[in-house]
């Protein structure tokens, strides 16, 4: 069984039900966890509307929905989704994916093809490259800021080749996810950097190359409409401080070690 998370903040007005039920047919053995992290607007009614049309449907996919009694950001809300997930006794791998479906729920496939292809693999990173076939939509400024941020990042805190570190899809092994979801982040919306920095002071980096692994996703589309705000953006460059500061910390405090 895989667990999906989906984090939800005043998604009444952008979340599209008919694009998520037209691909729903592709999540067998999938459990939604949706996470209202603290929605103001009818968020809370439109997902238990679409709770509601699944157990008509009686699929093979389920939902659930854990309300967050207040706004706690995209990285903790995910951690909760994750922690709830991580409980239930027939999991064996957890996602998650950006509400705005950018990477459409057809990608849960391809990332659950390539963490069961390798024993090794405990996590696998959704990878937005342009190659034949696949159909990856995202302005031109978007693409070279991100590549200009994944240099920075790779350069000074993460220090290996990962060339996709913000992909809104990412799936893990239901231990991985124990271990790295197990503590608050520090950084509001760079968590995706600090997952990976886990990895790195949970395992030695000879071990990183089969443990984690970037998978191209067949169909990534723009949506818009980011929930970043300006004062998210100029704390930035102190998040990364922040996440590297945590890394030095853990690195002493573990050694390194599995």
């Amino acid at each position: 069984m895989v667990q999906l998370i989906i984090p939800c903040y005043n998604e009444a007005t952008r979340f599209n039900i008919h694009t998520f039920f037209d691909n729903f047919q592709f999540l067998e053995n999938v459990h939604i966890i949706f996470v209202n992290d603290g929605s103001t607007d009818t968020t809370q009614e439109l997902l238990l509307t679409i709770q509601l049309e699944c157990e008509t449907k009686n699929d093979t996919a389920t939902v659930s929905i854990l309300k967050l009694p207040n706004n706690v950001g995209k990285a903790e809300a995910v951690r909760q989704g994750m922690l709830l997930a991580t409980k239930k006794p027939n999991t064996r791998f957890v996602a998650y994916f950006d509400a705005d479906l950018a990477t459409p729920l057809t990608e849960i496939k391809s990332l659950l093809n390539a963490i069961q292809s390798n024993s090794q693999r405990k996590m696998v990173l959704g990878s937005r490259i342009k190659k034949a076939g696949s159909t990856i939509e995202r302005s031109a400024l978007r693409h070279y800021t991100g590549r200009i941020f994944a240099t920075v990042v790779n350069n000074l805190i993460l220090k290996t080749a990962i060339y996709d570190t913000q992909c809104g899809a990412k799936m893990f092994t239901k231990q991985c996810a124990q271990q790295i979801f197990a503590e608050p982040f520090v950084s509001r919306w760079l968590f995706d950097i600090e997952l990976i920095s886990r990895m790195q002071v949970l395992y030695p980096t000879s071990h990183l190359n089969k443990i984690i692994y970037e998978q191209p996703l067949n169909t990534w589309k723009e949506m818009g409409d980011s929930k970043i705000r300006i004062k998210d953006l100029i704390e930035m460059p102190y998040q990364l401080y922040q996440i590297y500061n945590k890394q030095k910390d853990d690195f002493k405090k573990n050694k390194g070690t599995v």
